[in-house]
């Protein structure tokens, strides 16, 4: 999910108010996010 791009597309440019309503957000969602992305075995840059 990109929010700048949400964002700049609303009609209502003031509000600045994001309503998640497809999943829950919560540290559980965050570490999977997290895990997900920083994977085992994953190649760092420089290595």
């Amino acid at each position: 999910m990109n929010v700048t791009r949400y964002l700049k597309a609303r009609k209502d440019k003031k509000s600045r108010q994001i309503i998640f309503t497809e999943e829950k957000l919560d540290m559980e969602a965050v570490w999977k996010v997290r895990d997900d992305f920083f994977a085992p075995g994953r190649k760092r840059a420089g290595e």
